[in-house]
């Protein structure tokens, strides 16, 4: 006869806020609540108020995922290889239970490399038998002109003419939305060996208050969190809004929704679905290249342009198809066209009032022309987008290389020229394989041996 094993308790941090409130006020625990919960999110080790609500809270777990690996960079930029899967280390503080007293000790996840056969697991995990670990990364990333320009405008509000003494630096969070990626981009790391799984509600939570803990272990407030690590959120909506709702919440995150930003390479329906969530948050749409063309080679599940052309207005000026707004889609299967892309951005835009980027990789000698320039500025004329210019960060095996810098410049250039709101990303965490576009899920690092982790 063989005999299950017992699914381990959920995570507290999958449910929605709302719902937890709700059902721990109609079992008699209203009292201290939300501060409990509050603290929960602040990962206290005992947080829970008063031995009612402690009983109410016992079919949740607050344990922790294990960090693989901590590395930092010379900026400062850390990454976390954080293993889902198990949990170690992070049980409840019982010794103080029934006292009506709260431990302020912080959970802290333990290695699992010695210990992976003793933790708990998802359900289905066998006794005996080494649970399997799907390995994420999530980065933080110290703020460096924005402290500057902060702490000019604390000493301009101030009689003195200095900044606060007390105010503390500022970093953005970089967390995952996958195990893996289908999205196929050809010059990113995440989606090299495909798609595993979808990361939960809990699991995309967790990496947030795991990075703030770090940041406010180095004397940092995190203020931003941007879903732009591995995985594309729209294939894993449901969970991306519901994480953005309890990492939101007051009870929850605490999080200031105006700080948080959602990057696709242009999911539509998940746009539609991410435009009606509560709250919506800042949209990035990667782009990367003005054409259908060029975007169908780098994004491999883009549409084909069609390869007749159709008269624009009564000037009777042509362009190929799939780059205007009034373009249909062409192609089987993959992403939408363009100009649909765009469409939806603009759409976005005017249901959520919330800010829309364009992110645009530059690939030397692929995405990097003037007519390309030139291109993306007049489909972006007048949509209010912001346009973020990314370098390419090295990534072994892939046959890129960065656009050089005076070319980067000169498309920096155009689209200033036609008005457009424009600016480079600062390469961050490229030493550490922390930069845009070297997030993956592997524990070895795929650089050979003594080569530069920056393009040449």
């Amino acid at each position: 006869m063989t005999v299950s094993a017992p699914s381990p308790p959920a995570s507290l941090f999958d449910p929605p806020v709302e719902e937890l409130l709700r059902r721990w006020h109609l079992c008699g625990a209203s009292r201290n609540l939300a501060r409990s919960l509050r603290a929960a999110y602040r990962l206290e080790g005992e947080p829970w108020i008063g031995g009612v609500l402690r009983a109410a809270a016992t079919e949740f777990a607050l344990a922790l995922p294990p960090v693989l690996k901590r590395s930092e960079a010379e900026d400062g930029t850390t990454k976390l290889l954080i293993a889902f899967g198990a949990t170690v280390g992070a049980g409840t503080d019982r010794s103080q239970e029934g006292s009506g007293r709260r431990s302020r000790r912080r959970l802290r996840p333990e290695s699992p490399l010695s210990r992976s056969d003793e933790v708990g697991t998802r359900p289905g995990f066998v006794p005996g038998t080494r649970p399997r670990l799907d390995a994420v990364e999530c980065v933080l990333i110290p703020a460096i002109r924005g402290d500057y320009a902060r702490d000019r405008m604390s000493a301009r509000n101030r009689t003195d003419g200095k900044p606060r003494p007390d105010r503390r630096s500022i970093a953005a969070g970089c967390i995952s939305t996958q195990v893996g990626c289908a999205a196929g981009c050809a010059f990113c790391a995440s989606g090299m060996n495909g798609l595993t799984r979808h990361l939960s509600v809990g699991e995309i939570v967790v990496q947030a208050l795991l990075l703030r803990r770090e940041a406010e272990s180095r004397g940092m407030r995190l203020a931003t969190l941007v879903f732009m690590g591995m995985g594309e959120p729209l294939h894993n909506t449901a969970n991306v809004v519901g994480a953005i709702a309890n990492l939101t919440h007051v009870a929850g995150g605490a999080f200031a929704p105006r700080g948080i930003t959602v990057s696709t390479v242009g999911v539509l329906a998940g746009m539609k679905e991410l435009a009606a969530s509560q709250p919506a948050p800042h949209l990035a749409v990667s782009l990367h290249a003005p054409d259908d063309e060029t975007r169908a080679r780098i994004v491999p599940s883009g549409r084909r342009p069609t390869p007749h052309l159709v008269p624009r207005g009564a000037g009777g000026d042509a362009r190929p198809t799939g780059l205007g707004r009034d373009a249909r889609p062409t192609g089987r299967g993959g992403l939408a066209s363009v100009a649909e892309t765009l469409d939806a951005a603009s759409a976005y835009r005017a249901q959520s009032g919330r800010d829309v980027t364009i992110s645009y990789v530059l690939l030397d000698g692929v995405n990097d022309r003037p007519e390309q320039a030139n291109l993306l500025a007049r489909l972006l004329d007048g949509r209010g987008f912001h346009v973020n210019l990314i370098p390419f960060n090295d990534v072994e095996g892939l046959p890129f290389r960065a656009t050089p810098p005076e070319r980067a410049q000169e498309f920096w250039n155009i689209l200033r020229g036609h008005r457009l709101s424009v600016h480079f990303r600062r390469a961050r965490g490229a030493g550490e394989d922390a930069a845009c576009g070297q997030y993956e899920c592997a524990v070895p690092s795929r650089r050979a041996p003594g080569r530069s982790s920056r393009p040449p």
